[in-house]
């Protein structure tokens, strides 16, 4: 069975879900309904340092935890509810990038980790992080996902997946021109090839051709 070379990202019909802007994370009230949080009092945000998509809330009543937010009536809007912060999600690139999306681009369905119970979703990767070639030494040397190279006009060399490091370093790229590295971390391999496969046909569909490096080399490259 073969990789799809896009991604669906829109909230299928009547699903819970989520949705970042600046200032607050807005929960929809299917979403409130669903997951019995008619009651809950707070909200912690969770991270994962090895992918940066995933994105993490702990719910509960009662005595305020340990870097937990109010989770509140989002005003007169029915069962709906809001969570202002937007220290956190000005602090994360991702979640920064994403709350400056319009409508449907800002919105993401909510699903339950059992065993965990934490509920979660999966934001679309926007190749946050940044490092100049020179140095490349500050990308953490565990980093893997997907990455795109850009010379000094800020114009697309290639885009790939792997560990950042590791594919920068292999045999030739520094004869590419290559500037500026920008990328997203991404824990599962299978999600990294999705997400560059959909990058590549939208940038081809964009321009009518492919990325440079992607041209001359071809896809095989990672």
């Amino acid at each position: 069975m073969g990789i799809s070379p896009t991604i669906i990202t829109a909230v299928p019909d009547g699903a819970p879900s989520v949705t970042i802007k600046a200032a607050a994370i807005y929960f929809s009230a299917k979403f409130v309904e669903v997951a019995n949080l008619e009651q809950a009092e707070w909200c912690r945000l969770i991270e994962q340092d090895s992918d940066d998509c995933w994105v993490g809330f702990k719910f509960s009543v009662g005595e305020r935890p340990m870097d937990s937010l109010r989770f509140e009536p989002n005003g007169s809007a029915g069962k709906s509810r809001i969570v202002r912060t937007g220290a956190f999600i000005n602090g994360s690139p991702l979640l920064g990038q994403t709350a400056k999306k319009e409508g449907l681009e800002s919105t993401f369905e909510l699903t339950l980790d059992r065993r965990k119970e934490v509920w979660f979703t999966r934001l679309r990767p926007t190749f946050e992080r940044m490092a100049l070639y020179e140095n490349s030494s500050s990308i953490p040397s565990e980093a893997k996902g997907i990455y795109r190279y850009l010379d000094v006009n800020d114009e697309l060399l290639y885009l790939g997946k792997g560990n950042i490091r590791d594919c920068l370093d292999s045999r030739g790229r520094d004869e590419w021109g290559i500037h500026k590295i920008e990328f997203s971390i991404i824990a599962n391999d299978e999600d990294s090839l999705r997400w560059m496969h959909h990058f590549v046909t939208e940038y081809r569909s964009n321009h009518g051709e492919m990325p440079a490096m992607k041209r001359i080399r071809g896809l095989e490259l990672p």
